[in-house]
């Protein structure tokens, strides 16, 4: 079974929300805003991501503006669950960024079942209490994937 950490679960989730099939219909604009030209109910949505906005490839931040139109159809549950995702997102570093998106292409590459299988487990894991949460979270830091349970 591949290991997938926190940061990576949560990249998945949040490319669930802005991923080409969720995007919305239309071409993307040629020239994504930089953060004091986009509009207040914008800014009020990507909030976490204001400190990292205007240092974004154009094409992440297509993908965000894209999300922003989709997010008022979203359920009230979903809006809490993706800003509270990407608020973790946000607070990640650089270099744990970097790690999750390397981790999230190995995914990509997995077997169809075993990718499902893998977010099967992250859906069970995401309804669990934040203490157990807390908990699991604990006992594995710092902890490494065994390189046979790695994604290859």
């Amino acid at each position: 079974m591949a290991h997938l950490s926190l940061a990576t679960l949560t990249l998945a989730s949040l490319l669930a929300f802005v991923s080409p099939a969720n995007a919305g219909d239309g071409p993307a604009p040629s020239a994504p805003p930089a953060w004091a030209d986009l509009k207040p109910h914008q800014k009020a949505i990507l909030a976490p991501l204001e400190a990292d906005w205007n240092n974004m490839e154009p094409e992440r931040r297509d993908r965000w503006i894209a999300l922003v139109k989709r997010y008022p159809s979203l359920s009230k549950e979903q809006q809490e669950r993706f800003q509270s995702r990407m608020r973790h997102w946000s607070a990640l570093t650089p270099q744990e960024r970097t790690e999750a998106r390397e981790r999230w292409k190995k995914m990509k590459d997995l077997p169809p079942d075993k990718r499902q299988e893998l977010m099967q487990k992250w859906l069970e894991y995401d309804q669990l209490r934040e203490e157990h949460k807390d908990k699991l979270r604990e006992e594995h830091k710092g902890k490494a994937p065994a390189p046979e349970s790695a994604p290859k």
